[in-house]
């Protein structure tokens, strides 16, 4: 059976389908930068009381990893190559990184 653009069914390798066009990975920053963007409101506000302000940290710079991904995809990375070593996520590359006007409570 074949598909409107004419290739047969099946004859793509799982790496050769894209599941994460540069759009959709941008959608999911705009998400991640949102909610971060509401719950520092909330903390600055005095709406939200948290012990740590690191996951509102982590929220901002998963943000920025995935606007950076999105930018590397439409520039023609693949997923792949994202996934590979030379652009693996330590964790520790944003760690301590100020955000203008995030200021943490020390109460």
């Amino acid at each position: 059976m074949s598909t409107p653009s004419g290739e047969e069914d099946g004859c793509r390798t799982a790496e050769e389908i894209d599941r994460s066009p540069p759009i959709g990975v941008f959608l999911s920053a705009e998400s991640f930068f949102q909610c971060a963007r509401k719950l520092h409101e909330a903390y600055e506000s005095e709406e939200l009381l948290l012990r740590f302000t690191a996951p509102i940290y982590y929220l901002y710079c998963h943000a920025l990893e995935l606007v950076l991904k999105s930018f590397l995809r439409a520039k023609g990375l693949s997923g792949n190559e994202l996934r590979s070593k030379k652009f693996a996520s330590t964790g520790k590359t944003m760690a301590g990184v100020p955000f203008a006007g995030f200021k943490a409570r020390h109460d």
